[in-house]
């Protein structure tokens, strides 16, 4: 696959240098056990040793107007958390919330979730880190916890079917996809950064963003486990159902569309590959006893959640053949 992860490094740079934006997206899709998380990593990391020897941080000019954040209309829009509301776990449609912390200057969105699954938008980070030119969101942080999925009428079939599109908080996927791409702003500088360049969050108006990460062996979202940082230019997007045609889902391709920063890419392999991938994994996570068991799980969810993708989804701008070895 080297050849293949570093054609894939090559068109998500090239996709960054004719977008005329500052920050591009790649929304990286497939079935499960297809491979996602591998190749958005190796992708990356290509990306970034680029990054290391040839980057550096320098403004290109002065910018035409203060920077206000890039965000902040979408998240006046959001409504503000009330105590008094009753947050049914079940209501896919349910829009988020915010709790917002002068102090501090981190605006809260939250939505079925709850913490667990919380997006932070921080508007006066600290950027003392080393910068990541490319950074992978994964969409799994965003599974509801199984305390939410506790109070649902059959908790039964909610925990059984986890990773199915329903037990995912699927409004505060969108939330973070709008949020991204309200990040994808032309600058309006006297000069274009370079390709390698970055700037910082004060320079482009670009909050940092955190979001959750999950943990197979945990088995619940880790709040915050991710950290997208201001300087950021390419964000690899990845998950099951961003390109879904039903539900909550599908606001997320309306949103996108005629959009010139983003590109999406689905990884194509065969349903057997993906069992052993899925039952292997079951089996490290502890999630099954017995690779037979594995495969008994795969068939009886894992699998259905990947015909959904495959039958149910938008058209992928790039499709990526995956070969055994990457799981």
């Amino acid at each position: 696959m080297d050849k293949t992860y570093t054609a894939l490094a090559n068109r998500a740079l090239q996709l960054l240098e004719t977008s005329g934006t500052y920050r591009v997206l790649v929304f990286l899709v497939g079935t499960p056990g297809s491979g996602k998380s591998s190749v958005a990593h190796e992708v990356a990391s290509r990306i970034n040793v680029m990054h290391r020897e040839n980057g550096f941080r320098e403004p290109p000019g002065k910018a035409t107007s203060p920077r206000d954040l890039v965000t902040n209309s979408l998240v006046s829009g959001i409504p503000m958390f009330d105590p008094a509301s009753v947050i049914d776990p079940e209501n896919e449609a349910l829009q988020p919330h915010k709790v917002v912390d002068l102090p501090t200057q981190t605006t809260t969105i939250r939505a079925r979730g709850l913490e667990a699954t919380a997006i932070d938008v921080v508007s006066t980070p600290v950027s003392d880190t080393e910068v990541s030119f490319v950074q992978v969101a994964p969409m799994d942080g965003f599974h509801l916890p199984r305390n939410v999925l506790d109070q649902f009428s059959d908790l039964a079939s909610a925990h059984f079917r986890r990773g199915s599109e329903w037990t995912f908080d699927s409004t505060l996927v969108v939330t973070l996809v709008d949020l991204l791409q309200a990040c994808c702003v032309d600058l309006g500088l006297d000069s274009k950064p370079g390709l390698f360049q970055t700037l910082l969050g004060a320079e482009t108006g670009i909050p940092l963003l955190a979001i959750p990460t999950f943990d197979h062996e945990l088995k619940d979202p880790t709040p915050r486990g991710t950290v997208i940082q201001p300087e950021t230019r390419i964000v690899i997007v990845e998950g099951l159902y961003l390109l879904l045609k039903i539900k909550a889902w599908s606001t997320i391709h309306r949103h996108l569309s005629g959009k010139r920063s983003h590109e999406t890419w689905k990884i194509d392999v065969s349903e057997e590959a993906c069992r052993e991938r899925v039952a292997k994994r079951h089996l490290r996570s502890g999630l099954v006893e017995t690779y037979e068991k594995g495969v008994e799980r795969y068939d009886l969810n894992d699998v259905l959640n990947g015909r959904q993708v495959e039958l149910e989804s938008w058209e992928a701008d790039v499709h990526i053949d995956s070969v055994d070895g990457v799981v």
